[in-house]
């Protein structure tokens, strides 16, 4: 998902909790796709598999995002309260963080809907480059960008956006007023039936960012959480977990997921911040935060691939097979991510940064600190 590492100066300022948490919600939502593909690609070839429901409880990786990046935005942007020039850095260093690399999956998404099918129309789109939720006829009716798993893109931007606009002298009270303005359209919603892209905007999932953003104002003021309560939130949030089931088809983003998976991404964020926490090859969790959001972008258009490859070529299927083709495309998502993290991202993200930080300066002449 689309947020920036929780560091404020360099590298050692970084909360590897936040990275671990980052890379397995990307990985759990892996997963879910995986075993999703693996068994629709049975269901073509007219093999019926076992369903495992455990797998779709990956899903609930969105959620631990959206909670992640309400505090990574509190966390990252303390040396902008306050300072002149801030709204601009901060929206500037969002759309460079998440637009290029969405932009470029669109594209590998969309020439395969062109070669393949179905094929979204021209407003589709646009709308999907513009972040801006819509029924796609490609998707039967489905609010769904080109790229799928944009649907999340679509409130991470809308929260910038609320982010930059509010953004105060301090902390908390930017943290009171995206909470106002959420919770205002969250309201809104249920007085009134609005149309898109609002009534996608509305839904009480852009509550999750709130939440993260109380969690982040714990962390800066210092509560520190004994072992036993931290336990007790994880165990919670297992819980939760367990027995939240979400309606994928009409509640995707609805009340049942906030009162469960929401929660529960809330109290696993909570106690792996508010407190030390010992992490086992922290360099390694490092990596696996920095490519999460390129596994998050890529993982689709690669399982599109393999499963027409699968069926081009008429290869054996079956339980065992479905397995390995989990396996195999979960192996290489993870592979190429890394790839594309190394590759593009992170040299296209330093350079605009340093082009954008330059345009600031050009432009902001009393703005001496150094942003992040």
């Amino acid at each position: 998902m689309a947020s920036d590492s929780a560091e404020g100066g360099g590298r050692g300022d970084r909360i590897v909790s936040i990275q671990l948490l980052r890379f397995l919600a990307a990985l759990g939502v892996l997963v879910v796709h995986a075993e999703l593909f693996g068994y629709h690609l049975g269901r073509f070839l007219q093999i019926e598999l076992t369903r495992y429901p455990i797998t779709l409880k990956g899903g609930f990786g969105v959620d631990v995002f959206f909670a992640i990046s309400g505090f990574v935005m509190v966390h990252a942007s303390r040396r902008l309260y306050g300072t002149p020039g801030g709204r601009a850095a901060f929206a500037s260093r969002r759309l460079v963080r998440i637009v290029p690399l969405y932009w470029l999956c669109t594209l590998v998404a969309l020439a395969w809907a062109i070669r393949f099918g179905p094929r979204p129309d021209l407003a589709g789109i646009v709308q999907s480059f513009a972040f801006s939720p819509f029924r796609s006829a490609a998707a039967s009716g489905r609010v769904a960008p080109v790229l799928e798993v944009g649907w999340t893109l679509n409130y991470e931007m809308l929260f910038y956006l609320i982010f930059a606009a509010t953004l105060a002298s301090t902390a908390g009270a930017t943290v009171r007023r995206v909470a106002l303005v959420l919770s205002g359209l969250v309201l809104l919603r249920l007085a009134v039936d609005l149309p898109l892209p609002l009534g996608a905007w509305g839904r009480p999932i852009i509550l999750e960012f709130a939440a993260g953003m109380g969690v982040a104002l714990l962390h800066a003021r210092g509560i520190i959480l004994p072992v036993w309560a931290r336990l007790a939130l994880v165990g919670a949030a297992l819980v939760l977990v367990a027995v939240g089931n979400p309606d994928w088809s009409s509640d995707l983003a609805g009340w049942s997921r906030v009162w469960s998976w929401g929660v529960a991404g809330t109290a696993v964020l909570a106690a792996a911040t508010l407190g030390q926490l010992r992490v086992v090859g922290a360099r390694g969790w490092n990596f696996g935060g920095d490519i999460s959001y390129a596994l998050y972008l890529c993982h689709l258009p690669i399982m599109n691939a393999a499963q027409m490859t699968w069926r081009h070529f008429h290869l054996p299927y079956g339980r065992g097979l479905e397995a390995l083709f989990v396996t195999a495309t979960i192996v290489v998502s993870l592979i190429a991510a890394a790839i594309l993290h190394i590759a593009v991202e992170r040299p296209l993200t330093r350079r605009l940064n340093t082009r954008m930080g330059a345009l600031r300066a050009g432009s902001e002449p009393g703005e001496t600190r150094r942003v992040h």
